[in-house]
């Protein structure tokens, strides 16, 4: 997953049955001609998705697959898309959008450049927005980099400036700190993941660090270092957790703060973006 960039080629998606035959057919996907064999899906603006820069995406409670694109936010059904834009939807922020999450209502917060607008996934209404402001729980930036939801249905939000917030209802926010930076700034946070009651949050230039979400204790994994624009952490079920870079996947070895090699090569410039419910794995390029 990337996020403030430009994605070109849309959406791909490849439907199989076995969990490591999805994974090299997505990450294969634009490296070989076997893509149109392989009943390869694309779709872009020509197939009426909001924009081809496409952010991030993910499944809601309803089955609905929701896009976050660079002009705009896409809802698809399975067969059309619905687009929704600073002039059809009301007090959405802007139509920039970096991440999407749902959370423990059904609503869905939309993280944009220009602060975070909560919809409601009932009306198409958006109920809350939220923008950095002189208030002390106010966001620290409008800039949104990802908002992510963990087991106990808390919502996380990183921004552009390297900050990290725990919501805490009524529109504050919480601010975590970083004991290993002056300003309690984290860098450049492409994405984030939870493991064990921990948030694994992915930097570009110092780490990974992981974070106790009882206590707020913060850890460091030096030795992990990620090139830009390589986006993806994730955890996966019975393997721990996964960071994707631009010559495969690897793991965390959380005892040594190394990388291990997990899955192999699937080539540059692909990454994967979201299981639906139905196992299909999607991918942007």
């Amino acid at each position: 997953m990337r996020f403030f960039s430009n994605h070109s080629n849309g959406l791909f998606l490849k439907k199989t049955h076995s969990f490591f035959k999805k994974l090299i057919t997505v990450y294969f996907v634009c490296l070989t001609t076997l893509c149109t064999a392989q009943n390869v899906e694309h779709w872009s603006e020509n197939e009426q998705l909001a924009s081809r820069a496409v952010n991030f995406g993910f499944q809601d409670s309803h089955g609905f697959l929701w896009f976050a694109t660079d002009n705009g936010l896409s809802r698809f059904d399975g067969y059309t898309f619905v687009n929704f834009r600073t002039n059809n939807l009301k007090g959405l922020a802007s139509n920039k959008i970096s991440t999407l999450c749902e959370d423990h209502e059904g609503n869905i917060w939309i993280g944009t450049q220009e602060g975070i607008s909560v919809l409601n996934a009932k009306t198409y209404k958006i109920i809350h927005t939220y923008k950095h402001s002189s208030k002390s729980t106010s966001i620290k930036s409008n800039g949104i980099c990802w908002i992510t939801k963990n087991k106990k249905n808390q919502i996380w939000v990183s921004t552009v400036d390297g900050f990290l917030h725990l919501y805490q209802g009524k529109g504050n926010f919480k601010h975590v700190k970083n004991p290993f930076s002056k300003d309690d700034r984290f860098g450049n946070l492409p994405n984030s993941t939870f493991s064990n009651n921990c948030v694994y949050l992915a930097t570009v230039q110092n780490g990974i660090f992981e974070i106790d979400q009882q206590t707020f204790k913060v850890k460091r994994h030096t030795e992990v270092k990620l090139a830009p624009h390589n986006g993806l952490i994730t955890t996966i079920k019975g393997k721990g957790v996964v960071v994707s870079g631009k010559e495969g996947f690897f793991l965390l070895d959380k005892n040594n703060h190394t990388l291990k090699p997990a899955f192999g090569y699937f080539g540059p410039e692909t990454y994967f973006l979201l299981k639906d419910s139905e196992g299909d794995y999607w991918s942007i390029q």
